[in-house]
């Protein structure tokens, strides 16, 4: 437990994230187990005889096929609601328990002294700077190009041609 930000007996940043990954890990098989055995319920109430017509018109009416629905569905949202109910609490548990990266995170910022910067100067000098290079620029291309157009030309060869 040599993490930075722990309390003594307490668990560290690094436990305390596994711990929560494997939590998730968890809830996340249990809602694939209830979404399979929704799956299934809804699949027994569509292969039910009730939900075939029948030619005599006894049986299940359609209402009742509805309610039926309805029924499974809520104890299935209960089911769901349980699984997360019971992931939450084990999560707020751990977080009670050890100290949370984002302790952790807080702990050694408020230790590290704090570094001023100001942008609006360093955006200026920049901008200077980018200013001075296209001037620079400039004046060493119309410089090039005026010597280039009032060098003496050789006339001589042109001349004899």
């Amino acid at each position: 437990m040599s993490d930075t930000g722990t309390k003594p007996g307490s668990l560290s940043p690094t436990e305390v994230a596994q711990i929560e990954i494997e939590l998730g890990q968890t809830r996340d098989a249990e809602f694939d187990a209830l979404d399979q055995e929704w799956k299934r319920e809804r699949d027994k109430i569509a292969a039910s005889p009730a939900s075939t017509p029948r030619l005599d018109m006894v049986g299940q009416s359609p209402s009742s096929l509805a309610e039926e629905y309805d029924q499974r569905r809520t104890v299935h949202r209960f089911k769901e609601s349980m699984v997360e109910n019971r992931w939450s609490s084990a999560r707020d548990s751990v977080r009670a328990d050890g100290t949370t990266l984002s302790d952790a995170f807080r702990d050694t910022s408020a230790n590290i002294p704090a570094v001023k910067h100001d942008f609006a100067a360093s955006s200026a000098n920049e901008n200077e700077q980018q200013e001075t290079e296209r001037t620079v620029h400039v004046e060493r291309t119309l410089t090039r190009e005026v010597n280039t157009r009032t060098a003496p030309r050789d006339t001589s060869q042109a001349r004899h041609r």
